[in-house]
């Protein structure tokens, strides 16, 4: 590849890197994409040494360089927040579910379930959207239909009080997963 195909490819890593660290920021991956970050910190480090001759090359390395370098520092740094816990973001959710669980009034119980298939509809399109799925046209009715007919099957199959769902990602696409729980 020449130089112009080089600098292009290391931009759509770089913009690659970003998303998947943002991905991992907010939750939707349970890992950094460590051995992406060490590839681009490989390919930046063998551009350093090289000679570039035009001096649009220079400046776009320059620029794709000093991006990478900056971000390089955020993650380090949110990184080490999250395993601290003092990641700002953990903590606004922290004291919100702390505030909501202090003040929360007695719900019926299928008030609770429309809480709970509202939030699964929530992280639902959010898995979507992280996994670049958008041709799919899912409302809430489906989602609440489909998780209560589920419920039902469930409990009855497993004797179970309580059925949990939980949104994962799986071969880059996003499923709802179910998890009969005996509550006593």
């Amino acid at each position: 590849m020449g130089v112009e195909e080089d600098l292009e490819s290391l931009e759509n890593t770089l913009e690659d890197l970003a998303k998947k660290y943002e991905r991992y920021f907010s939750g939707a991956e349970k890992r950094p994409p460590l051995e992406l970050l060490e590839n681009m910190d490989k390919s930046i480090r063998r551009y350093n040494a090289l000679e570039l001759t035009k001096t649009i090359h220079k400046f776009r390395f320059s620029s794709i360089s000093t991006r990478f370098y900056n971000y390089k520092q955020y993650w380090t740094r949110v990184t080490n927040q999250i395993e601290e816990g003092t990641y700002s973001k953990d903590r606004f959710h922290m004291k919100f579910k702390e505030k909501l669980s202090k003040t929360k009034p007695e719900l019926t119980p299928s008030e609770q379930k429309l809480i709970e298939t509202s939030k699964v509809y929530d992280d639902y399109v959010q898995a979507m959207r992280g996994c670049h799925i958008t041709d799919q046209n899912i409302d809430t009715d489906t989602i609440l239909n489909l998780i209560n007919s589920k419920r039902e099957d469930i409990q009855q199959k497993y004797n179970c009080d309580k059925v949990e769902f939980k949104v994962v990602v799986e071969e880059g696409k996003p499923i709802i997963k179910a998890r009969p729980m005996k509550v006593e």
